[in-house]
């Protein structure tokens, strides 16, 4: 055995050791352990297969072999942190296995790797880097600052042109310098030769260490790494310097180009006091929460560090405050959005005259940013043609920039609209565009999951399709606290997983997404949303004919209705007026003040038909028929008929006529016999009779239900009802607990729920017990 073979001269090689070689007997068997075999001629040797070459990635132990030598002693994820941080490397596995046999404090010794007075320490100090000669010794120092290097950046660093000779001679050290690809154009340190490298860089030279950091920060920058050229810039003691590449890169606008994950690391590389004493970095901070669903504790920093800050500066102007006063215009819109408060006119105006004066070096994905928040904000207002141009406008700056994930939101929008403006075919076709996107590039992005989940449910539900979007309900609530949602998804998604619960599980059911979802808004601050909810409140005690009730909510809440027709209240969000406007005029009309209610009506029928907004026109002519006909005002009923028709035929949505049945069945068929005679008439004749058909099916479904189940099922259903269990209700029926199982699954399948709550629920509101 021959260990330190690279400590022999030529000439002991040539007379001794190769001779040896050459005429050792068959039995004989020689070990040579050495880093340098240049002067060992084994050729023919290894041509006649009688050597055998052992590199030192195949010394390495793997993680099998490591958990051989090390499982005793050690659980698995101890067994892994040494893999990661040994990499295999034979001389600090052994002293691991060494110190497994003295009881050493396994944690303790991990630490121990990386410290200065670590038995590795000495061991490279003494076997390694004292061999080396100083010029090398100073290069691996100066290269193991970065993970992986290359001659490129091994000589902008050192401000040197002979780094490749150099890693050619430190190819002797196998494996302390490892190749990263097969051609060795670039390689990195073992870590554990990298932290003693630096360690003497730090104890030696702190000054060369700095400026080493800041060289690498310069060139990851102008390779386009902004992750790398903060970290080098903090690393070199100069943050302001970081914050420089940061708003260079473009500031709250490097998102949509690196992503969020990587804005997360930069943002990491920060200090907490640094980032919070500067406006730039504390919106990206802000940014960040919101992304995170945190979108109160976004507000709060936003407001302490950002919002008393007093900048002159336009968003276009070309001084060097204008990025900043842009930055702080985009992120005051997007907590708007995320709350679902107003945007004003004058910041929408300020954020359109930023999108015209972008320029092509900002590049298309900048424009289509902008053109996304203003999307957003008009959308959020109710103005759909303008959300729409916007939309529009973005989509082709998003593909043109190479954002498919701004399109696809993109697309979520342009369906959000159709939607609004009730056209649900084509919200359907927008929706798919966007989860395709979604198939082919982000399968595993649960964000987008939850957004596609509730547009889809939500359109399901309003075209009628219950059992569709019954499906999906079950972890929306849930989904929507872990996951990012905007002030739209958070309204849809409670909004339509609530009255799904109300049709197939009652009252009871419902309010406890809504008791959910208002847990969640006062979590986070987001009073319009518990206005929404207060409104969807309402409404569902409004169809579970608690009337007084009702009241008490409304009234406890002090949202009157008055306030939404003020002119200052046009800037609502179209989702809180769209349930708490309408529950409102529903209360007034099961009070009985017709008067009132269709006042109301009049007005924000109007502002709907103005707004384009042809869902909600829907929602308000068929409340309007309904007011006409217990006010005792037959044209009216008809009129309102007549127009709610031609919406559904254009949109497809027929929710709010199932809301109103069995009267609604009454309203329509007398409307059917009005048109009998008008021959222009024939399409809205034909929809008409549709709804019809629709609403009777409906109705029928109680009756089919009860025809379905049997009376023992019936009977099961009210042992069921008493919170009796399987056991319990076998002995009072005097059958099996089999058989009371088997009765179960037949009256879920039948019920179409899947729980004994469900069933005792449904089966209460269609009076069945």
């Amino acid at each position: 055995m021959f260990d330190d073979f690279e400590n022999l001269d030529q000439d002991c090689i040539d007379e001794v050791i190769t001779p040896l070689l050459q005429y050792a007997p068959e039995n004989m068997h020689i070990a040579i352990a050495t880093r340098d075999d240049a002067c060992l001629k084994t050729a023919d040797l290894e041509a006649r297969a009688e050597a055998i070459r052992y590199g030192a990635q195949q010394l390495r132990f793997s993680r099998v072999e490591l958990q051989e030598l090390l499982g005793a002693n050690y659980r698995q994820s101890t067994i892994e942190q040494i893999h990661a941080l040994t990499e295999g490397w034979p001389v600090v596995v052994q002293m691991i296995h060494s110190a497994a046999g003295l009881d050493h404090d396994i944690d303790k010794l991990l630490q121990g790797l990386r410290a200065d007075h670590s038995t590795v320490t000495a061991y490279l100090t003494e076997e390694v880097i004292s061999k080396l000669s100083p010029e090398l010794q100073a290069f691996l120092m100066d290269i193991a600052i970065v993970d992986r290097i290359d001659t490129s950046l091994a000589d902008h660093l050192r401000k040197a042109q002979n780094s490749q000779t150099l890693f050619s001679e430190a190819r002797a050290l196998d494996a302390l310098l490892l190749p990263v690809d097969s051609v060795e154009s670039s390689y990195r340190l073992h870590p554990v030769f990298r932290e003693q490298l630096l360690e003497r860089l730090r104890r030696t030279s702190p000054e060369r260490l700095w400026t080493l950091h800041a060289g690498a920060a310069e060139w990851f920058y102008n390779k386009g790494d902004l992750v790398e050229a903060v970290r080098h810039y903090i690393l070199a003691g100069q943050p302001e310097q970081a914050l420089e590449v940061v708003a260079r890169a473009g500031g709250l606008f490097i998102w949509p180009h690196e992503g969020l994950s990587r804005l997360r690391i930069i943002m990491e590389l920060f200090d907490e006091a640094f980032i919070l004493s500067n406006p730039l970095l504390s919106m990206i901070q802000a940014l960040l929460h919101v992304k995170k669903g945190n979108v109160f504790e976004a507000r709060r920093i936003f407001d302490a560090t950002v919002g008393p800050l007093h900048c002159d500066s336009r968003p276009w102007d070309g001084d060097p405050d204008a990025p900043l006063a842009r930055d702080r215009l985009v992120m005051e819109s997007l907590l708007s959005i995320y709350e679902g408060r107003e945007i004003a006119d004058n910041v929408c105006d300020a954020l359109e005259e930023c999108a015209r004066r972008l320029t092509p070096e900002d590049g298309s994905v900048a424009l289509g940013q902008h053109c996304t928040i203003l999307c957003v904000a008009y959308l959020q207002r109710g103005n759909f043609a303008k959300a729409r141009h916007y939309a529009e406008l973005g989509l082709p700056a998003f593909f043109a920039g190479g954002s498919l994930f701004g399109a696809l939101y993109l697309y979520f929008h342009l369906g959000d609209i159709s939607f609004s403006e009730g056209d649900g075919a084509q919200a359907e076709h927008y929706y798919k565009a966007a989860m395709e996107l979604a198939r082919r590039h982000f399968s595993d992005d649960q964000d987008i999951k939850l957004a596609a989940s509730i547009f889809m449910t939500e359109l399901n539900f309003e075209t009628g399709n219950d059992g569709t979007a019954y499906r999906n309900v079950a972890n929306i609530p849930i989904q929507l606290e872990r996951h990012e949602a905007w002030f739209d998804i958070y309204a849809a998604g409670y909004a339509t997983v609530a009255h799904l619960e109300y049709a197939q599980c009652g009252l009871e059911a419902s309010l406890a997404v809504v008791e959910q979802a208002f847990a969640y808004a006062g979590r986070h601050r987001l009073d319009r949303l518990e206005k929404l909810l207060t409104g969807l409140w309402t409404e569902l005690l409004i169809k579970a004919d608690q009337i007084d009730t009702a009241r008490e909510v409304l009234d406890a809440s002090e949202i009157d209705i008055i306030h939404y027709r003020d002119a200052d209240f046009t800037q609502v969000a179209w989702r809180e007026r769209f349930v708490v406007v309408p529950a409102i005029i529903r209360l007034l009309v099961r009070e009985g003040r017709y008067d009132e209610a269709q006042d109301h009506l009049v007005f924000f029928t109007a502002q709907a038909g103005h707004a384009g907004h042809r869902r909600a026109l829907l929602k308000f002519e068929i409340l309007g028929a309904v007011t006409g006909d217990l006010a005792g005002h037959e044209d009216t009923v008809m009129e309102h008929l007549d127009n709610a028709v031609a919406l559904y035929r254009d949109s497809g949505f027929i929710r709010d006529f199932l809301n109103e049945a069995p009267r609604m069945t009454q309203l329509v068929e007398r409307y059917i016999e009005q048109m009998a005679g008008a021959s222009a008439k024939h399409q809205q004749r034909a929809a008409a009779r549709e709804i019809v058909e629709r609403l009777k099916k409906e109705e029928a479904g109680v009756d089919e239900v009860v025809q379905l189940l049997s009376d023992r099922e019936i009977e099961v259903l009210q042992q069921l009802s008493h919170g009796y269990s399987n056991k319990l209700i076998g002995r009072k029926m005097d059958v099996s607990d089999s058989t009371v199982r088997f009765h179960l699954r037949n009256i879920f399948a039948k019920l179409n729920v899947k729980s004994r709550l469900q069933a005792v629920s449904v089966a209460q509101r269609r009076r069945l017990i």
